[in-house]
């Protein structure tokens, strides 16, 4: 089934279309330039022009990654969009990208490439269909509901469970029984070779946690989307295990093939001896994080479930926004045991949710603010305020290489007493709409208005 774009807005894409396909133009290759210097790395093969057939479809991107041309490529000539007319053909795709049905289902390569093949069409054939009919197409054709299946490094669940729109599963043997299954079914030389790679990846996954989220999309967007979500629940979730607690431990979970868990090899050399060669962590780590059902139960009554709403970003409110940000960094935090680069992330995630401008006085306030939206007791309040002070001097001395064992007890405080503020903060996404309303309301509490 195809949808329907509206009449005036497939009248103007196809307005546009027709004068972006009079813009495409034939360019000789330029002249490549010659490496710099010769690699010393192990050649296994090589491609050339011998190897390529008939016309491919490539691109020119700038230093800052930014595709700047589209063309085909011939044996002696490419054939295209360049410099401004490639910019035209970015600028109608951020139109198409707007309107439905199109919004939200493709992304925006699909769409850029989409209408450089039109346009090439265009330029062989006058009787090709209109753009705005071609677009129609391509997305019957490509849109689909796809589940994806995120697999999660260091990470095994004792149960299935829900963050968000994302379920929490384990990657079970009979899901490779059944890939194999369908491979035989299609063709035994197919199997013969692909079967081996299967059991390989089998036996890196099977038993593994994985994120599975549900996208209706074309492929390349259903991917980027799987995985900026599963990025998300990832991280959210880290900031429930036992690392959150303890200056000390880092959490490496996270999307399989962005492994965090920071390794390290050395050659030692010892003359008139055998090389010695060193591998290992470089953190201390949980090499695995084995998240029971009990542990579940916990982390529902910490908040989990709540959490769940902030995945993903759309239709949150200013508050929950902040909260959201101010949870994701102070998950980057949990990724690394260098703890000033811990320190300035979880600074950093405070002070977005209790500090309303850059101009007041940040550490006293920090401190204050914690300590009135933690405690009730005047001692402990004055407590956390002299915490959060030491702790400002500490990322300082760890910048600079002066940290000492007697700043842990003031670390391990502070990190648990972040862990509470954020569950604080999580507790309230269904009364406050603004950050300031949160500061407020401690205030309140702080000059005798409130509790």
């Amino acid at each position: 089934m195809i949808d329907i774009l509206h009449p005036k807005a497939a009248e103007a894409f196809d307005a546009e279309g027709e004068k972006l396909a009079t813009r495409l133009t034939k360019q000789p290759f330029a002249e490549e330039a010659p490496d710099r210097f010769p690699t010393k790395r192990p050649i296994v093969g090589q491609l050339d022009e011998r190897n390529i057939v008939g016309e491919v479809r490539a691109a020119d991107v700038d230093v800052f990654g930014r595709k700047v041309a589209r063309y085909y490529r011939a044996r002696t000539h490419r054939f295209g969009l360049f410099g401004d007319d490639h910019d035209a053909l970015r600028s109608l795709a951020d139109k198409v990208l707007k309107k439905p049905p199109f919004r939200g289902s493709l992304g925006r390569d699909f769409v850029e490439d989409t209408i450089f093949d039109w346009c090439r069409l265009r330029c062989s054939d006058p009787a090709a269909p209109s753009l705005s009919s071609y677009l129609l197409t391509k997305h019957a054709e490509s849109v689909e509901n796809f589940t994806v299946w995120v697999p999660v490094t260091h990470l095994e669940i004792e149960e299935e469970f829900d963050l968000g729109p994302v379920r929490f599963v384990t990657i079970p043997q009979s899901l490779f029984k059944e890939m194999e299954a369908l491979i035989r079914s299609r063709s035994a030389d197919c199997a013969n070779e692909t079967v081996p790679k299967l059991t390989e990846l089998q036996h890196d996954l099977q038993g593994q946690a994985a994120a599975v989220i549900n996208i209706q999309a074309e492929p390349r967007l259903a991917e980027q989307i799987a995985l900026e979500t599963a990025n998300a629940a990832i991280a959210l979730l880290r900031r429930f295990s036992i690392a959150s607690l303890s200056p000390w431990l880092s959490c490496p979970i996270s999307p399989q093939g962005a492994d965090i868990m920071r390794k390290f090899m050395l050659l030692r050399f010892t003359h008139g001896r055998i090389p010695i060669i060193s591998s290992g962590l470089r953190d201390q780590a949980l090499l695995v994080w084995r998240l029971s059902s009990a542990e579940l139960n916990d982390m529902r009554e910490r908040g989990l479930d709540a959490v769940g709403q902030l995945v993903v970003k759309d239709g949150l409110n200013p508050y929950a926004l902040r909260v959201r940000a101010s949870l994701l960094s102070c998950s980057r935090g949990l990724t690394t045991n260098d703890v000033s680069e811990r320190l300035i992330a979880t600074l950093s995630a405070l002070e977005a949710l209790l500090i309303r401008e850059n101009s007041e006085p940040i550490q006293q306030n920090l401190g204050e603010r914690m300590a009135f939206l933690l405690e009730r007791d005047p001692e402990r309040r004055r407590q956390v305020v002299s915490t959060v002070r030491k702790v400002y001097e500490i990322r300082s001395r760890y910048v600079h290489h002066l940290a000492s064992y007697k700043d842990d007890k003031e670390l391990e405080a502070f990190v648990i007493d972040t862990d509470r503020v954020l569950r604080v903060a999580v507790a309230h996404l269904d009364k406050f709409c603004e950050v300031h309303e949160l500061i407020d309301a401690i205030e309140r509490v702080k000059f005798g208005g409130g509790d």
